[in-house]
């Protein structure tokens, strides 16, 4: 009962604020409570521009050999000697991976060609149908990739296997012309270019001493191309020449065919005529026919005797 007691008396002496404060607090506390939840909401909504700067900023500080293309590289190769694949099931492995890794389409190339080659690339390019087909299709699949992989063969050549493959510079360039996955055009025009489009993580591994030095050892093979391209122009305007020779020759060929014809024509019904009166001459005169002359006589009057 005590403790009754003393909680009743307290109570009369510490009454409750009336509903109209409280309900005034609850409101204040409530409407602190939504602002903080809306800032707290809103610094984790990025805005799309703030997004892509820190994206770029990323990639920027992304090299050649930052962990994530380093691991891509090291997946791909894991992928590819676990068992036999098809060239399908890498291109496709090869997208996830980099995908995974926060990589742009460009770095892609410099994976694929590091990830499935190695020093001895000639007698893997000889021996390896589906890696071949893989980097085709790639390359076949999208806009830029022509240029991605020739930036993709400098760093492989010139950096990642100087040692074992710049002498082999040309004949690699000629296996992606013969395989056409770069075509001629491709070459001349990459080659022409006093730069080459900043691609590969922003620019970041582009390098303009690589790209020099590496069209410098290429010069062998874009002469021979320039050669190949001039023959063939030569050939065409001697084709030309000889089908217009020859369709003159063919034209006068014809003419004197339908002369021939004509004059033999011409002696065969001379002959024929001669022919006709020979056999009258070698017949003689029609022999009388007494007959005819009873006839003849019969229609003759006495005055006429």
């Amino acid at each position: 009962m005590d403790s009754v007691h003393r909680l009743a008396t307290y109570i009369l002496k510490n009454p409750p604020k009336d509903d109209s404060e409280f309900s005034k607090s609850k409101g204040k506390q409530k409407g602190k409570n939504d602002a903080e939840q809306k800032k707290s909401k809103s610094g984790h909504t990025k805005d799309p521009k703030a997004k892509r700067d820190e994206e770029e900023k990323l990639l920027e500080a992304l090299t050649l050999e930052s962990p994530e293309i380093l691991e891509s590289i090291k997946r791909v190769r894991e992928f590819k000697d676990g068992q036999k694949r098809s060239a399908n099931e890498l291109v496709d492995q090869i997208s996830n991976i980099c995908i995974s890794q926060g990589l742009k389409d460009d770095l892609k190339y410099y994976v694929a060609i590091h990830g499935l080659y190695n020093s001895k690339f000639l007698y893997q390019w000889n021996q390896d149908a589906a890696s071949k087909e893989a980097i085709k299709t790639m390359v076949k699949n999208e806009r830029k990739g022509k240029y991605w992989i020739l930036l993709a063969l400098e760093h492989f050549i010139l950096r990642s296997h100087s040692k074992e493959l710049t002498e082999h510079i040309n004949t690699i360039l000629k296996c992606f012309y013969d395989s056409e996955i770069l075509e001629e055009d491709m070459f001349l025009k990459w080659y022409g270019k006093e730069t080459a489009s900043k691609t590969l993580s922003s620019g970041k591994s582009y390098d303009p001493e690589l790209n020099a030095e590496f069209k410098e050892k290429a010069a062998h093979f874009i002469n021979w191309l320039k050669e190949a391209e001039e023959d063939e122009e030569e050939e065409e305007e001697d084709n030309v020449e000889e089908e217009e020779k020859e369709d003159e020759s063919t034209k006068k060929q014809k003419e004197l065919i339908e002369e021939q014809q004509r004059l033999q024509e011409q002696e065969l019904q001379e002959n024929k005529e001669k022919i006709l009166e020979n056999k009258k001459e070698s017949e003689g005169p029609k022999p009388l026919n007494i007959l005819d002359i009873k006839t003849e006589l019969d229609a003759t009057s006495l005055d006429d005797l």
